[in-house]
């Protein structure tokens, strides 16, 4: 709960003409731990026209939280996954570029940190899992941070369906 999101459109882009319009909203059921687990869906609107240039990017933002490490401590390892759903084959099938990224922002000194950079969410639908790994002293023990996953759509140059991605179960794991 308490994620908020936010669009961006960049290149040649009029949103719902020449680029996907993108949109966030939360479902009440259905995701990856079954039909009474909420989670965060970016979808995106189909297109009559071509596209070409253009690049649509939805990101969810996370509530702020302060970074604990272990009991204080710097750990040992930090593990970062994201549940995702994606509806997109039939764009990944027309060759548009969808890519998924997640990253730790610092809100109180330290700098931001990649925790999933650039990966496909690919054409299989259902739930799965993306893992980054990123180094144990990656994050500041007692900083505080917000999570930001994006989704970008572009390389566009057919005419598009609509599609979405789900979101569930992210987790930073020291």
């Amino acid at each position: 709960g308490g994620w908020t999101d936010s669009v961006e459109y960049g290149g040649l882009c009029v949103p719902a003409v020449t680029c996907p319009q993108l949109s966030g909203s939360y479902q009440s059921g259905g995701g990856a731990d079954g039909s009474g687990d909420g989670y965060i869906r970016t979808d995106s609107g189909a297109l009559t026209v071509t596209a070409l240039l253009s690049t649509s990017t939805h990101t969810w933002l996370s509530p702020a939280f302060t970074y604990n490490g272990i009991e204080g401590q710097v750990p040992d390892n930090l593990r970062f996954s994201l549940s995702v759903n994606p509806g997109v084959t039939e764009l990944l099938n027309l060759g548009v570029n969808v890519k998924v990224t997640a990253r730790a922002i610092a809100l109180s000194g330290g700098g931001d940190r990649t925790l999933v950079d650039e990966v496909s969410p690919g054409k299989a639908g259902g739930w799965k899992t993306i893992n980054g790994q990123v180094g144990p002293d990656a994050l500041q023990v007692g900083k505080s941070y917000r999570i930001e996953i994006s989704v970008s759509i572009g390389g566009l140059a057919a005419v598009l369906p609509a599609g979405s991605i789900g979101f569930d179960d992210v987790a930073l794991r020291a």
